[in-house]
Formats: structure tokens, sequence, C-alpha cells
């Protein structure tokens, strides 16, 4: 058609020229943009908005294009709009608690904010309708979303409550790397060394989710990092470093400076491949590289 053509050429003019023609003689109609959100052409997409299609114009069935690239999982194409300020109306959020994916749903959940706190709410409960594992508070925790969670502590939800796995609304936060709810949850008593899912803390969790800011927050109300999950020594020594319980000090942190030199050596070479994926052995190092860098005045 002549707008590929325009497009492909990247003749910006010609393309503003028939989205100006377009909005002024198909009004409620299926428009370029429909079309290209139907078609998942997120570069399209951008296109046609830089040349001034209106985001959230609706075609013959009501519907506009956020709605039917939500409703065709087309996630990219669905963010791009959602950027240039496609508005998210109740359809929309319906058509993406249908799909039932996560991550659709937590893309919009995220552009949501002009949703009422009771219709937020009750968005979240019907999120978990078919997954009663969930609560709406945990749901909240695990997508990292603040101003849905705020709005459940307002209304007094739970954060004891966990999933059959153990895991807790605080290892969902720090999974989900967000340090606002980690923090809320950390003030509201939250247990730092609650064991969830393969004997891991929420400790275990910022060392396999790389979640570093995190660290000195659970550190800080006296998470421990000596305690180790099910997952074998990979050393089957049973007497290794992180096998032995210490206190993390000032005390601590002196007498493991050569250690500490040698590991930061060791990352900046590259060269920590041989400790493979034992996590006990990843947490130990990513805690104590991490105060050694904060308390310690190193030259790497």
């Amino acid at each position: 058609m002549p707008l590929d053509l325009a497009v492909q050429n990247i003749h910006q003019s010609t393309v503003k020229h028939i989205v100006e023609e377009e909005i002024r003689h198909h009004k409620n109609r299926r428009t370029f943009l429909h079309v290209a959100a139907i078609k998942n052409n997120y570069n399209l997409v951008m296109v046609l908005l830089k040349s001034g299609s209106p985001v959230d114009a609706k075609d013959n069935q009501r519907k506009t294009s956020l709605f039917h690239a939500v409703n065709l999982r087309n996630e990219n194409t669905a963010r791009v709009l959602l950027e240039a300020g496609a508005k998210v109306d109740s359809d929309i959020m319906e058509a993406a608690l249908n799909l039932n994916d996560k991550s659709m749903f937590s893309l919009i959940l995220n552009y949501a904010k002009e949703l009422p706190p009771d219709a937020m709410k009750s968005l979240l409960f019907k999120a978990v309708r078919n997954d009663l594992q969930y609560t709406p508070l945990l749901l909240a925790a695990e997508l990292g979303n603040v101003y849905a969670f705020n709005i459940l502590m307002s209304k007094n939800a739970s954060v004891e409550d966990k999933l059959p796995n153990g895991n807790s609304s605080l290892h969902l936060a720090v999974q989900s790397g967000n340090m606002h709810i980690t923090k809320l949850l950390l003030e509201e008593g939250v247990d730092a060394n609650a064991v969830g899912s393969q004997e891991q803390t929420p400790l275990h969790l910022t060392a396999l989710y790389n979640q570093s800011a995190l660290v000195e927050e659970l550190l800080h109300v006296g998470a421990h990092i000596n305690v180790v999950s099910v997952q074998v020594c990979s050393f089957k020594c049973s007497k290794c470093f992180y096998c032995i319980p210490f206190k993390v000090d000032s005390k601590f942190i002196s007498q493991h400076l050569f250690i500490s030199e040698i590991l930061l050596f060791l990352l900046t070479q590259k060269r920590m491949y041989f400790f493979g994926r034992d996590l006990n052995v990843q947490i130990y190092l990513f805690v104590l590289v991490h105060l050694v860098l904060k308390c310690i005045s190193i030259k790497i």
C-alpha cells in the first residue's frame, strides 16, 4: 500500500499527509494505526504516532489500537502505544486479564494509574481468581507494582501471606528488585530470614537475581548470610568458608580482607567461572564483595 512504500522510503512528509487525510475522512473506522497494531508492526506504529496518528482513536467496534495489541499478545506494540500515552480502560484491562499472561498484565498494570483505588483492588482480585495460590498483595509484590501495592496496604492487606512453596511477599519483592516495596515490607516486620522455596531466604534471591541494591537493606535488619540453601556444597567438604557460621561486622571484614582482595581481583579478571552455579557460594561472594566495596577503599 502507499503508506508502506512511504515508510520504507523514509518519506515522513508523505506519511504525515496520509495520516492527516485519514483523520479528516475516516473517523470511527479502522485506521492505519489499528492495522499496524494488529500486525504487531511496532516500527510502523512509531512512525504513525510521530506523524500525528491519534493514539486513542477507536474503530467501528469502539476499540483502540492498544486493545487490539493487548488482545493479540503483541507486547512490543502495546509498549510503544503505552509509552505514547495510550489510555488504559476497563476493556483493555479485561483483555489483559483474559490472556493469563503475567508479562502483559504487568505491563498494562504499570500504566493503569488512572484507575481509582477500589477499581485497582478489584482488578487484582480478578487477576488471582484462577490461581488461588496468590493473593493480590503477593501478585503486586512479584510484579513490583508500587501503585497497586500501596493501594492494597492502605486497604490493610496482609503482608504475612505466603505461596505454597513458602515464598513470602519479601521473597517476591526482592525477586522483582523493587526497593520501595522491599523497604515497606521490612518496615512492616516481614522476616528477612524467612525460608522459602528450596530453603532460600530473600538474601539468597539477591544473588540469584543480581539485586545488589537490596543487599544492604536486608543486612541492615539482620539478614543472615550463612544460611545454606537445599543446594549441596559443590566442594562436598562441610568445612568450606560459607558453611561455617560467622557474624558480619567490622572484625569480619578485617579478617576477610585478604580473601576479599583475591575475590575482587578474580572478578576484574573475569575468572569466577570455577565457582560454577553453586548458589551458596554465590551469595557469600555477592554479599562479601558488596560489603568490602562499601566499607573499605580498595583500588581495583
